[in-house]
């Protein structure tokens, strides 16, 4: 067996150790320098510690979720609107792994949903390994003539190595609802 692939085993085999939460790793100050190597994974040296191993590991795998939105006008008039959120997993030193999007075009008469003029989801990866398959589940409720229309949606995004497979899988949802007045909610 040639050495590069022992090491990915070994990379391999640290990460489902950190991903069981057998043993923890402390991290130190200039640990950025170990995400550093994470950037090209064909790259990495080849005399990495297991410690090394277990910080560029760690690296790749999301520990925070945070959820943003916003709301805008659309359209050529004052009855239509735009809402639109973001979901963004963070490696343990704040560097977006990825981000989930969904967008939702509606007009509205003040009180009622006039029309559902479209929505659309998309991912969007910050660093290697990662990918955004699709989308993996949704549903609907409310729409036109309604006072709300509400769009729930689940993304699928994974981390894979070549040779090793993948070590992460991830499901991150957005719940967005629009109003007939105008407002939108998300979370």
């Amino acid at each position: 067996m040639r050495t590069p692939y022992l090491k990915w085993l070994l990379f391999l085999l640290i990460s489902l150790i950190l991903s069981s939460g057998a043993i923890t790793v402390a991290y130190s100050s200039d640990d950025y320098g170990s995400c550093a190597i994470v950037e090209d994974l064909m790259m990495v040296p080849q005399d990495l510690t297991p410690e090394e191993w277990a910080r560029v590991a760690a690296c790749l795998k999301p520990v925070s979720i945070s959820v943003e939105g916003s709301r805008c006008p659309y359209g050529t008039d004052d009855w239509g609107a735009r809402c639109q959120a973001t979901i963004c997993a963070r490696n343990y030193l704040g560097r977006i792994l990825y981000c989930y999007n969904q967008r939702i075009d509606w007009r509205y008469d003040g009180s009622l949903i006039t029309a559902i003029q479209g929505w659309n989801v998309w991912g969007w990866v910050g660093t290697i390994c990662w990918e955004y398959v699709g989308e993996h589940s949704s549903y609907t409720r409310g729409g036109k003539g309604q006072s709300y229309f509400e769009r729930w949606t689940q993304g699928y995004f994974r981390c894979c190595v070549p040779v090793i497979g993948c070590l992460y899988h991830d499901y991150p949802t957005l719940d967005m609802t629009v109003y007939g007045d105008g407002g939108c909610t998300w979370r």
